[in-house]
């Protein structure tokens, strides 16, 4: 967490709740990276113009661009790392198990079902 402004780890935990009211809302698995790379962008490019002194406006954007795609990636990888601890008690998936959900997922979606 070396490269993330300390400043803007807040944004973290911001992120995965974002991302957890996405999926409740519906969303698919698939769009919540992006969203949450796009909200951490947002966010953060806000913080850079409305806290951060002295860089130009350039430098602003291409810092909040950074910082929001590096808390997005934190925010889905420790998602992940939860998900993959919770699952370490249960028979390890697959390749085929992961091919037919894939697979039922697709039928589903061209069924218009979620």
């Amino acid at each position: 967490m070396e490269h993330i402004k300390p400043e803007l780890i807040v944004l973290i935990p911001i992120l995965i709740a974002i991302g957890a009211a996405a999926k409740a809302a519906g969303l698919k698995s698939r769009f919540v990276p992006l969203i949450l790379n796009l909200a951490g962008i947002a966010l953060a490019t806000l913080y850079m113009f409305a806290f951060v002194e002295g860089e130009t406006t350039v430098q602003a954007v291409f810092t909040g661009i950074v910082q929001g795609i590096l808390a997005a990636w934190a925010a889905v990888g420790g998602h992940q790392n939860v998900r993959q601890i919770k699952n370490l008690g249960n028979k390890d998936e697959t390749i085929e198990e992961s091919a037919t959900d894939i697979k039922e997922e697709n039928d589903n979606e061209q069924k218009g079902l979620h």
